[in-house]
């Protein structure tokens, strides 16, 4: 019997392991998983029924782990070669966990496991991390307006500009993303060649043919510029993109739309820092304390997520304090942009950055979060 390929398995001793199971599958960037119940005996006889095994394997072993051993050299028979295996258990046992890795097992998490590093390991095995040194940063507003591409065009540029990087931006936000109009850019190609075309490979071919150059150093993947329809995007084709732009660029800046899918997910979780942009409003402060929930439950590392207040200084008409905003998201504010109106309309109207306006204090602290962010990247 021929059972449809799914690219990962997970095996849970019983149904308690249902949540673990989707948060870990939330996590991977995939839509569904193949969730076997039971000994690890059972995955071996569901592999065996398979024409193409999966390409990773979590196994939680649950309490026990006398027949795990042979059970991995059965399982080793249907897989592909390349198979990703992790193992999750109760049982802490320096001999156990050698046991494993002796038999191929990338690596043992004693529980309780935290999702994000299963996924760590899973991702950063066999070229699937790209370039050791490049960063990925993601970016996306808590609420809609929130100012999440300003933020992360403008961080981009002072990375490039600033700190002499080289930096890809790329505008994620398919159906209304400006970054390429915010810079006056006239680009024919885009992130649609990725999001429209799924079954292309993601080659230095592709990535040139995308690709803008703004300035020196610091490139643009646009959004289209008309407004279509978002097609079905496959999680693995941003894991893809991303990795591919590691190879070539020391920064790859995301800028997230504000929307919740599988792809989205896997654009926060392949960041090695996450960029909330807030703003001092309740709308704001509610949407990001359901955006942290919801990012800790597919795998995102909260200990990642920096969170930055734009338009600081603005008054609305029920605005918050600092303190009101830490203590409804139970985290602190890490930078602040101050509501310079002026000097941002007149970058959008000249189709510039910040800093080519002139000297100004949104300016300075545009220098200043970069290089807060450069500095997080050389000390991981």
């Amino acid at each position: 019997m021929t059972i449809d390929y799914n690219p990962l398995m997970i095996v849970i001793p019983d149904e308690t392991g249902n949540e673990f199971a989707q948060q870990l599958t939330k996590a991977m960037g995939k839509e569904e998983s193949e969730v076997v119940v039971g000994p690890l005996s059972r995955a071996c006889e569901v592999l065996a029924d398979k024409t193409k095994g999966p390409s990773y394997i979590v196994i939680d072993v649950g309490e026990g782990y006398d027949d795990i051993l042979d059970d991995l050299d059965n399982m080793a028979e249907y897989c592909e070669p390349d198979v990703r295996v992790v193992v999750v258990g109760s049982v802490n046992d320096i001999s156990f966990y050698r046991s494993l890795t002796q038999r191929g097992v990338l690596e043992y998490f004693p529980k309780p496991a935290l999702v994000s590093e299963i996924r760590s390991v899973l991702m950063s095995v066999g070229g699937e991390s790209g370039a050791e040194d490049a960063s990925v940063i993601s970016f996306m507003s808590a609420a809609s307006g929130d100012g999440s591409s300003t933020i992360a065009m403008n961080t981009a540029y002072a990375l490039s500009k600033g700190l002499q990087q080289k930096v890809v931006l790329v505008d994620m936000d398919y159906q209304f993303g400006m970054i390429a109009r915010n810079l006056d850019m006239e680009v024919q190609f885009g992130i649609r060649e990725v999001f429209e075309y799924s079954d292309r490979v993601i080659d230095s071919t592709l990535i040139k043919k995308m690709l803008v150059e703004y300035s020196p150093g610091f490139y643009v993947i646009s959004a289209p510029s008309d407004l279509n329809m978002i097609p079905a995007i496959k999680p693995e084709m941003i894991n893809s993109l991303v990795n591919a732009l590691k190879e070539t660029f020391d920064y790859v800046i995301i800028d997230v739309p504000h929307i919740w899918t599988p792809w989205v997910s896997t654009a926060l979780n392949e960041a090695d820092i996450v960029v909330m942009v807030a703003q001092l409003w309740l709308r704001s402060a509610t949407h990001s304390s359901r955006l942290l929930s919801s990012w800790q439950d597919v795998g995102v590392d909260l200990e990642s997520v920096v969170t930055a207040i734009n338009r600081s200084g603005a008054k609305f008409k029920q605005a918050l304090t600092t303190k009101d905003f830490e203590r409804v998201c139970n985290k602190a504010v890490d930078f602040t942009f101050s509501n310079d109106i002026r000097v941002t309309s007149m970058a959008e109207k000249r189709g510039e950055t910040i800093f080519e306006v002139g000297r100004s204090k949104l300016a300075n602290e545009f220098k200043e979060f970069a290089k807060y962010l450069y500095t997080i990247h050389e000390e991981e």
